[in-house]
């Protein structure tokens, strides 16, 4: 009870259109089977690809205004150059408080910068502390505030005190409205 050939040959010539679709099922099985493997790597190609297009769209949309963003970014470095100091240029830095002092009739009590103060990231600013105490009333020593807050100076106020002025006897000033004494530790934006 063997297979021969002849019964193989003679089966096949009795149905060739269903020993044709079975052996065109087994081979797109065989072919499917192997390519299987193949999908993932395709979609991981394609998401690759997609993700790149989407970056390269994204680049030619925004790279219209490119130059004028690069000019306004310019622009507002230029203008924080000219607004940090050199701790350096000692004079030129204490005349800021100077003019400050004059500009609004306060008595500048002490003043010093102490020390530069390097930043742990690699930056190319580094903060410069000041030391200040200005005596004047209070609305002189509000107008002091706003004006380091708004002036031409990048200031960080860190710390405050402000306590009752000396009062001498026969000065003229109303013991109402006494002088106060406002001592601050600033930094100021600084260039290396």
């Amino acid at each position: 009870m063997g297979l021969e050939v002849s019964d193989l040959v003679g089966a096949i010539k009795k149905h060739p259109v269903g020993f044709g679709a079975g052996i065109l099922a087994v081979v797109l099985g065989v072919f499917s089977y192997l390519r299987m493997g193949g999908v993932d790597d395709l979609q991981l190609r394609l998401d690759d690809v997609s993700a790149q297009g989407a970056r390269l769209e994204n680049n030619l949309r925004y790279s219209a205004r490119l130059d004028e963003q690069l000019g306004a970014v310019q622009f507002a470095l230029e203008e924080i150059n000219r607004r940090a100091i050199d701790p350096a240029q000692l004079a030129t830095n204490l005349r800021y408080f100077y003019q400050l002092e004059s500009e609004l009739g306060l008595k500048l009590v002490d003043l010093q910068q102490v020390r530069v103060i390097e930043t742990p990231q690699k930056t190319e600013y580094r903060y410069v502390a000041y030391s200040v105490a200005v005596e004047g009333s209070y609305q002189n020593l509000l107008r002091f505030i706003r004006r380091l807050e708004s002036g031409e100076r990048f200031i960080k106020i860190t710390s405050t005190n402000l306590v009752a002025g000396p009062v001498t006897p026969g000065s003229g000033i109303d013991p109402s409205n006494p002088n106060l004494v406002l001592s601050l530790t600033l930094h100021l934006l600084g260039r290396p």
